[in-house]
């Protein structure tokens, strides 16, 4: 932890892997390489994702037990398509996203819920269709993933709630791939 108490990442524990098949694979391959470093004796293990259903599956099957944090970043977008959903867009429903995800960083999405829910009853006349299943939609997102939105919680304990170190991996190393690969395609047409 740094000198204010927050998890820091070791760079050079950072390993990567990747395939062109299914999710399931993804999933198979991600347990084996936890497995070669250790995983098998940890106390805890923290499965982060961005929210996407399978990927709570592939924890499920390969990281049972595991604690699963839905990645913040998402969370706050998923917040601010809320706060548009119930308000509009424009400065109220920035302010709304920002409330937001303060209160979520410091407990959970819980309260999140129960807000939006109220102002849903009494906006409800003003909302158009969309809005309504916008909000809705929303909801449901919050109220599934609320398990994984214990943000104070989490933070408390110093696990990392965020996925930037996976999401610039994922760009710099396939990024760097498809670079190659392209450069190597423009090197044959040459010949």
């Amino acid at each position: 932890t740094d000198e204010n108490g927050q998890p820091m990442r070791d760079p050079a524990s950072t390993t990567y892997v990747g395939t062109f098949e299914d999710c399931r694979e993804a999933g198979t391959q991600l347990r084996a390489e936890a497995l070669r470093r250790g995983s098998a004796t940890a106390r805890t293990t923290v499965y982060l994702g961005d929210g996407a259903p399978w990927i709570w599956e592939n924890a499920r099957i390969n990281f049972p037990g595991s604690i699963q944090i839905l990645d913040f970043y998402h969370a706050s977008e998923h917040a601010g398509d809320l706060a548009k959903a119930l308000l509009g867009p424009g400065p109220e429903a920035k302010a709304k996203q920002s409330q937001w995800c303060h209160t979520m960083k410091a407990k959970s999405s819980a309260p999140i819920i129960a807000q939006a829910k109220a102002v849903l009853s009494s906006r409800l006349p003003k909302l158009s269709a969309d809005q309504v299943a916008a909000a809705q939609r929303e909801i449901a997102y919050f109220t599934t993933n609320a398990k994984r939105t214990r943000y104070g919680e989490f933070r408390q304990k110093g696990y990392f709630i965020g996925s930037g170190v996976v999401e610039a991996g994922c760009k710099t190393v396939v990024g760097t791939r498809c670079r190659i690969n392209k450069d190597t395609e423009e090197k044959k047409q040459e010949q």
